[in-house]
């Protein structure tokens, strides 16, 4: 009966044996087959973090090239715009330089010729000067000469004393209105007046009071300082080239246009200031009217 209808203790054994290695053989392979998987992950753990690095490594070469490119671009444009501008102060220094050594020619052409205007005044001057001078002692001689001679009359005497007087009446307009000598002129109306005052007629009171009145006037003129003014001028231009010179262009005017009278700088407005300074002292004046009528004896 126990051997055919119950299992016995062995048998009891041996399915529990089997039931183990039954439970226990699929547990085993799993264990095998993650062991055997592992190196594969790995692997590809291992490229994915090398393309990241290589990634990360393109993305940085990438941006350092473009700060550079953004580098080379700016810098270009700085040294273009350095050039430009090195390249108009160069051409405006030019033009300045060009401009001062013409105004300086111009310049000393002038100078030159006021010098030489002074000296030919100066010799017309000195001659007319001369002549005067020597002039009250011809008429003086010729004045002896005819007292001397026999049969001259009183009137003879008056009339050759009022031609004499005519006469340096004559000098005295001819050197203020054509030479502009004041000196000889005056001294031309003092000669007029001792002759007539030789004469001792009181009808030509008149004529001498109005002598005398031209004598005050011309004495009271200023003469201008024609050598002192020659001397400024030498001085001013041998200062020309001790004159700065502007290189760069101003911030108010960056076209480079041309400067109106007000805003001109430099060696311009230097010369316009010279030639007001000139203007005011010295003018020049058309006279409708002669400055000095020939005065006669009637």
């Amino acid at each position: 009966m126990g051997n055919g209808n119950h299992p016995t203790k062995g048998d009891v054994e041996a399915r529990g044996l089997d039931s183990t290695q039954a439970t226990e053989t699929p547990m085993s392979k799993e264990h095998q087959g993650a062991t055997v998987g592992s190196p594969e992950r790995q692997k590809k753990s291992f490229i994915s973090r090398t393309w990241s690095h290589r990634l990360i490594l393109l993305l940085f070469v990438v941006g350092a090239i473009g700060v550079l490119w953004w580098q080379h671009q700016y810098f270009s444009v700085v040294v273009a715009e350095f050039e430009n501008e090195t390249n108009l102060a160069h051409t405006e220094s030019s033009a300045l330089l060009e401009q001062a050594n013409s105004d300086l020619q111009t310049l000393e052409s002038r100078l030159n010729s006021l010098r030489a205007a002074s000296e030919l005044n100066q010799r017309l001057t000195e001659e007319n000067t001369n002549r005067t001078e020597t002039l009250p002692n011809r008429l003086l001689s010729v004045e002896e000469r005819l007292g001397a001679m026999q049969g001259v009359s009183e009137d003879a005497r008056r009339r050759w004393l009022k031609a004499e007087a005519e006469y340096y009446l004559t000098v005295a307009n001819g050197e203020l209105q054509l030479a502009g000598d004041w000196e000889n002129a005056v001294m031309a109306l003092v000669l007029a007046d001792e002759k007539l005052q030789e004469l001792a007629n009181p009808a030509l009171g008149v004529v001498r009071q109005r002598i005398q009145s031209e004598i005050q006037a011309l004495r009271a003129v200023a003469q201008p300082d024609t050598e002192g003014l020659i001397l400024n001028l030498g001085a001013l231009a041998l200062r020309v080239n001790e004159l700065p010179i502007r290189s760069r262009l101003s911030a108010s005017n960056p076209t480079g246009q041309a400067l109106g009278p007000a805003t001109e700088l430099g060696l311009p407005r230097f010369w316009q200031t010279l030639k007001d300074g000139l203007s005011g002292m010295i003018r020049i004046e058309r006279l409708e009217e002669p400055a000095g009528e020939i005065l006669t004896l009637e």
